[in-house]
């Protein structure tokens, strides 16, 4: 029987830094004395890992304002060109002007060029474009935030973005031994059941689709070793992508590794995977010699002193 641990990690996650920005006022203010709200969008570096997800993917970021006050949320501004995060900044000051004493409800989205994610200020959503994309690929990392009831104050105002992805990886104990052979690994992974819609007003996720991450070379973090509380092993990560996921703790059907070296193929299949916004599920074990043993556990990954959040049944 195959060794798999699973385990989901916090990932806490944002990102910011310094611009311009032009506003496209979607309908009039609201009637008043009107000032400029200086809001402060950035990340904490803790949240990435030494090899990946350090949030500098996402160098476009959007804004939106709505009507607090209206039943509908009306959209009252955004920005048509995204503000741009430069040379690797992680906060960026965001100056719109307001009506004083006001409430608004403020969306901030921040993404890759290259992300394939629509963010539309008028159907209040983020809609995931593809899920048939390159595997490994950073540029899927993305980050969010609503800030509700927002007045002007006059001090700037902290925004912390975070994912609204669950990061799923598989980590293997036996990497090098495919490796020390001089072989090169391509890694790929299928999915069932994903959301793909993020409502930005209210936080929920929904759809139901399929992804298919085609095959790439193993991530960069293949170097990045993880070890587990207890176990006395070290893992290599060979597979990370980011999914859309819910704000609790949901379940995905199945996830499939396949990973080909010396054209041959190594295909895993996992039933029934745990996955949650902003957190990590590593599926880990031995996939490329022998036999191992199968046990599964979520483990938030910055506070190790964290109870298990539950453990799952062997297959």
């Amino acid at each position: 029987m195959k060794k798999i641990f699973w385990i989901a990690a916090a990932v806490a996650g944002l990102i910011a830094a310094a611009s311009c920005q032009k506003e496209t006022p979607a309908v009039s203010l609201p009637e008043g004395e009107e000032a400029v709200a200086v809001l402060a969008v950035s990340v904490p570096e803790s949240i990435a890992t030494k090899a990946y997800s350090d949030g500098k993917t996402a160098t476009d970021l959007y804004y939106a304002v709505y009507d607090a006050n209206n039943a509908e949320r009306r959209l009252l501004l955004h920005n048509d060109e995204p503000l741009k995060f430069e040379n690797g900044a992680l906060t960026m000051t965001v100056e719109l002007k307001l009506v004083k004493n006001y409430p608004y409800d403020i969306v901030f989205w921040a993404q890759s060029p290259d992300a394939p994610y629509t963010f539309d200020p008028q159907a209040q959503t983020v809609t995931v474009d593809s899920y048939s994309t390159a595997a490994n690929d950073e540029n899927r990392d993305a980050f969010y935030q609503l800030v509700e009831g927002y007045k002007v104050v006059s001090t700037p105002t902290k925004v912390d973005l975070y994912r609204p992805f669950a990061q799923i990886n598989f980590g293997a104990k036996d990497y090098s031994e495919v490796t020390d052979l001089g072989l090169r690994m391509l890694s790929q992974v299928e999915i069932s059941g994903l959301p793909n819609v993020l409502n930005v007003l209210d936080r929920t996720a929904t759809g139901s689709t399929n992804a298919a991450f085609y095959s790439t070379p193993v991530p960069a973090a293949s170097g990045e070793k993880l070890e587990i509380n207890g176990d006395n092993q070290t893992y290599s990560y060979v597979s990370m992508n980011y999914v859309l996921a819910p704000q609790t703790k949901g379940m995905l059907p199945s996830v499939t590794g396949i990973f080909t070296y010396n054209n041959a193929e190594i295909v895993i299949p996992v039933e029934n995977v745990p996955y949650q916004r902003n957190y990590r599920t590593n599926i880990i074990g031995e996939f490329f010699t022998g036999p191992a043993h199968f046990v599964v556990e979520i483990i938030p990954i910055y506070d190790v002193d964290s109870p298990y959040i539950e453990n799952w049944p062997q297959n």
